[in-house]
């Protein structure tokens, strides 16, 4: 196998950057709706908030990639067309990027519970867990016909509704106050169903271009036993 070593280009194609588009629509619409709807914009959080996405995103794709080449059964697709085969990387190398961007992500994620309110713990896990086995484990969700509802739902909702949450948690949507698990949960459901239909549009328009994806990977996902939606609705020949 060839090394090309890991490179900037070779890095920034194997978290995929390019692709963030799709996690920082669903902030940014969530950050101007805050600004507009409730006059909330808080810069330090949003910034914080930014950093965390970004770097959880990137992690996520890094796993995808890497699981990609360790279950690829092509070797063609193996050597050739995935980022760590064609590139030579050195999987320890790999390794150390995934766990870096996820020890980055989970950092500030804390500074943003304790920048926040502690209601974001349990949601920012709960966001954690759909990412990373997303792309990881025996099944990911991302190899079953479950991954355009689990990525639509979590980014086009999931992220909106933080981008708002996080701009002042005690005062819209959902919040908790208290100590050593003694305390009260503030839940405003109108707020959260509100930001929830505002959200579809995304969640219709992330699962659609996940749909895309699998749809022009079809045939390679097949060569590597990747069982998407495509391969159960079938895919139209015109």
């Amino acid at each position: 196998m060839r090394t090309n070593g890991l490179t900037l280009p070779v890095f920034l194609e194997f978290v995929e950057l390019k692709t963030k588009v799709a996690s920082f629509s669903p902030m940014v619409i969530g950050f101007l709706w805050s600004a507009y709807a409730y006059g909330q914009l808080n810069w330090l959080n949003t910034i914080v908030f930014v950093i965390a996405v970004l770097c959880f995103d990137m992690c996520t794709t890094a796993i995808n990639n890497t699981m990609d080449y360790k279950k690829a059964v092509d070797v063609a697709y193996k050597e050739e067309e995935n980022v760590i085969g064609k590139n030579g990387l050195d999987y320890q190398h790999v390794l150390m990027i995934i766990f870096t961007l996820f020890g980055i992500a989970t950092a500030f994620s804390l500074i943003l519970v304790w920048l926040t309110d502690l209601m974001l713990l349990p949601i920012g896990v709960l966001c954690f867990l759909i990412g990373i086995f997303y792309t990881f484990g025996p099944k990911p969700l991302s190899r079953l016909p479950l991954g355009e509802i689990f990525s639509g739902v979590t980014m086009g909702f999931g992220i909106f509704f933080l981008a708002v949450y996080i701009q002042d948690p005690s005062d819209f949507l959902v919040s908790y106050w208290g100590s050593f698990g003694i305390g009260n949960i503030d839940f405003f459901w109108l707020e959260t169903l509100k930001i929830f239909f505002m959200s579809l549009p995304l969640v219709s328009l992330i699962a659609n271009i996940m749909l895309a994806n699998n749809l022009c990977d079809y045939e390679q996902d097949v060569r590597n036993h990747r069982f998407t939606l495509v391969h159960y609705i079938g895919k139209k020949v015109v």
